[in-house]
């Protein structure tokens, strides 16, 4: 999509969403239309299997402060024409000390290191008691209690110089404008907060024997966090004054920016992490979804989170092209693309399993593991690549399905953003496996779009905001699906169903052997 220009005399807002692999910043007007964007990549590290890390202040910070500098300067924008700040942002536990640094690298939502304190939270509060009151299962990496409690067992010097847990987007308002909050979409992945009072649950905060003050005020995702400091100002080019919001989840984000926050209209982020976005029509929950509170309203939102989407894309690119002249990152995935546009439908008889960083929804299985099945000597390296779209879009399917089931209704609109949507065969797989049209969004970058929005929202504190109008459907792309290959998937969709079923047993079996490996390795170091 073309980008939008701005008109004269119109508003300009910043919208930032740090992802998982992406710093992504953007400047735009307050309906979400992006005139400009830039991004850079964020290190993640994997210090020991099933561990993911990253470190704020070079994987965060300077990856921010490098991609705004260049956005300013390739937009010829100057800091003070920035009304406003927004943050949208991955999931990841931060732990911040007395003076605002961090104790210790940020543990992502893949990490998986915590599995024995989620089972141990299990037998201490009980799922039904932690499920009725934060609206969430209880999960290793997703949320970031059992991952505080992992700290406190393992790292006791470094629990014990904890004054604040944020999330990414509250560690980048800090850095920003020096004070410390949390919005609730954010809280609502702690698991120590009740979605429906919303505000910080005392009761499983005392049962985990946690210091209640370590948690930071929670503020409306729109509220303004506070305003840009005098040392942001010189490290950012932003004028000093200038409001940030409090910040928002990027699922969230995605919804606000795509207009998909109404019951009937859902999104899709093909993303490094695939999401569905499914408004809910009151607090009816299921466990098997991340269910947080939307912003601006008394609505919730279920979230399907799958992933190994863009991740095992990413990762099959980055395998193929070790050892290589460097490629840039949209180039190689062009030449991906190309290649699995060559495959038929089913990728020559090669069916793959997405689970190369564990699973959530629906499974929630953190020692699952990515599988190719069906691999023969004649398969190409297109018939591996159309396999991982194939296999990301029946466990796309795999939850939509169960959310229709659970709340009784069938989608009006599904709309589609985020890297992959620019793929020209990716969403017409999607589209063909599910059986259904989709739209592709004129916002590809809807979590920036989602943050633009919030941001304007923010700067006309005091002042009647609405949320801006929903996209016209003639500013979206059309993708139908071709029947002629549903059949086909249908039948390799039930087999990709039946292979989990009957791997699982499996996969703890590897994950026990995995583990064993590790403490030899240690031992021998």
């Amino acid at each position: 999509m073309a980008p939008v220009r701005p008109k004269k005399g119109e508003e300009i807002f910043l919208g930032i969403d740090i992802g998982t692999t992406n710093c992504k910043v953007a400047v735009g007007n307050r309906r979400g239309d992006i005139f400009k964007i830039e991004e850079e990549p964020c290190r993640l590290e994997y210090p020991r299997a099933g561990w993911v890390e990253v470190d704020p202040e070079e994987g965060w910070w300077r990856p921010f402060t490098s991609a705004l500098r260049s956005l300013l300067s390739k937009a010829g924008l100057k800091g003070h024409e920035i009304r406003g700040v927004g943050v949208s942002c991955t999931n990841s536990l931060v732990c911040l000390d007395e003076k605002g640094e961090p104790v210790r690298n940020a543990i992502m939502q893949l990490d998986r290191r915590s599995i024995g304190e989620a089972e141990r939270i299990g037998r201490l509060i009980g799922p039904e008691e932690v499920f009725r009151l934060t609206g969430n299962r209880i999960a290793a990496g997703t949320f970031s209690a059992p991952s505080l409690l992992w700290i406190r067992r393992e790292e006791e010097d470094r629990f014990r110089r904890i004054r604040t847990v944020l999330s990414p987007s509250g560690y980048l308002a800090c850095r920003l404008t020096g004070n410390r909050v949390m919005d609730p979409t954010r809280a609502a992945t702690t698991l120590l907060y009740d979605i429906r009072s919303g505000k910080w649950s005392e009761s499983i905060i005392r049962s985990m024997d946690l210091p209640e003050e370590i948690f930071p005020a929670i503020l409306p995702s729109s509220a303004v966090a506070g305003r840009i400091t005098a040392e942001a100002s010189r490290m950012t080019g932003l004028q000093s004054g200038t409001p940030v919001i409090a910040g928002v989840m990027d699922s969230v984000a995605a919804a606000i920016g795509m207009g998909t926050t109404r019951p009937g209209e859902i999104g899709i982020i093909l993303g490094t992490v695939g999401r569905i976005l499914w408004p809910l029509e009151g607090p009816s929950f299921d466990d098997r979804f991340l269910n947080v509170p939307l912003p601006g309203s008394e609505g919730w939102m279920s979230i399907a989170c799958t992933n190994g989407t863009g991740l095992s894309l990413n990762w099959f690119g980055d395998v193929v092209s070790k050892g290589k002249r460097p490629l840039s990152r949209a180039y190689l995935l062009r030449l991906l693309d190309e290649e699995a546009s060559l495959s038929p439908p089913g990728a020559d008889g090669l069916l793959y399993l997405p689970f190369i960083a564990g699973e959530r929804s629906p499974i929630w299985d953190p020692m699952a593991r990515g599988v190719f099945f069906g691999l023969d000597s004649r398969h190409t390296r297109g018939d591996l690549v159309r396999a991982i779209m194939e296999g990301t879009a029946f466990s796309i399917r795999d939850n939509l399905e169960i959310l229709g089931t659970v709340t009784g209704r069938r989608p009006e609109v599904i709309r589609l953003s985020g890297g992959g949507a620019r793929s020209p065969i990716w969403p017409e797989i999607l589209s063909s496996v599910l059986g259904r049209d989709l739209r592709v969004s004129s916002r590809v970058e809807s979590e920036c779009a989602g943050a633009l929005i919030l941001s304007a929202i923010g700067y006309g504190e005091g002042e009647e905001t609405r949320w801006p109008s929903p996209i016209p459907a003639e500013r979206e792309k059309s993708i139908p699906g071709d029947p002629g290959s549903k059949k086909r998937y249908d039948g390799l969709f039930r087999l990709y169903r039946d292979l989990y079923r009957d791997l699982m047993p499996h996969y703890k079996r590897l994950y026990d052997l995995s583990m064993e490996s590790d403490t030899e390795m240690e031992m021998v170091r």
